[in-house]
């Protein structure tokens, strides 16, 4: 048992090099196969590998018959803040196929954690009372949750966010509307609403940490993040594939 704390120096750097998540380890199965989904596919990010979909993927056939999205710390912080509402997904995803009103449940990287002795400790996931993020909100069982220090430990056991369980999402999103589109057709408006962000009044565009650059426009960053998770030919930018764009809303969790 670990006691949770806020020790590790390079937590602000969400993408740093000693690990992912920032100050956490994440053993070596859970890392197997990783790709990412919502956010930057660089080794040790913790998501699965979905083949050829959409910007974000689905892992609608792991764990649960509910569809379900992986996203990282800065893609969860989008969409948590209001930034991100759309998500454009290959034809032959599984979340082609939503209509208005589906839900999609959202899966992150966490710590399992009880309480004991006055302290959060880390614990086996079989045995957690609560969930902790990277962003030190707690996520408990019976659906409630509340802000707390963030995790910053180097022995922390990070659970990936492929085996987080139901009971641990603390995001839910809403579509509200769906449209089939080429890739290409993407606006700036719409690409902010994807998750992008300005610097310097538009002067160059990025995205969330811990994706890392910065572009001259906000199409080329679009596409520099579309190619790091669609590599194969026919679904990369310059392919110009068949996507549908989801709209959708989010529910965030309540505070106790």
């Amino acid at each position: 048992m670990i006691p949770i704390s806020a020790s590790c120096p390079c937590y602000d750097a969400i993408g740093c090099s000693k690990s992912y998540p920032p100050g956490g380890k994440v053993s070596a199965e859970r890392r197997a196969g990783s790709r990412l989904i919502f956010g930057y596919g660089a080794v040790g990010l913790p998501a699965i590998n979905a083949g050829s979909v959409g910007a974000d993927a689905d892992v609608t056939s792991i764990r649960s018959s509910d569809p379900a999205i992986i996203v990282d710390p800065g893609m969860a912080s989008a969409l948590l803040s209001g930034r991100k509402t759309q998500v454009r997904v290959g034809v032959r995803s599984a979340l082609a196929q939503s209509m208005p009103g589906d839900r999609l449940w959202v899966r992150e990287a966490c710590i399992a954690g009880r309480r004991a002795a006055g302290q959060d400790l880390a614990t086996a996931l079989n045995k957690a009372e609560f969930a902790i993020f990277t962003d030190g909100w707690r996520r408990y069982r019976d659906g409630s949750g509340k802000p707390g220090r963030r995790p910053g430990d180097d022995d922390y056991e990070w659970i990936a966010a492929t085996h987080m369980p139901r009971w641990a999402s603390r995001i839910t999103l809403v579509v509200e509307w769906t449209r089939a589109e080429r890739l290409q057709q993407i606006t700036r408006p719409d690409i902010r609403a994807e998750g992008a962000l300005p610097v310097l009044g538009g002067l160059l565009w990025r995205w969330p940490r811990p994706i890392p650059g910065r572009r001259l426009t906000a199409r080329r960053a679009f596409a520099a993040n579309w190619n790091v998770n669609h590599p194969t030919p026919g679904d990369r930018w310059e392919d110009n594939p068949s996507v549908i764009v989801l709209g959708f809303r989010v529910e965030s969790p309540p505070e106790e």
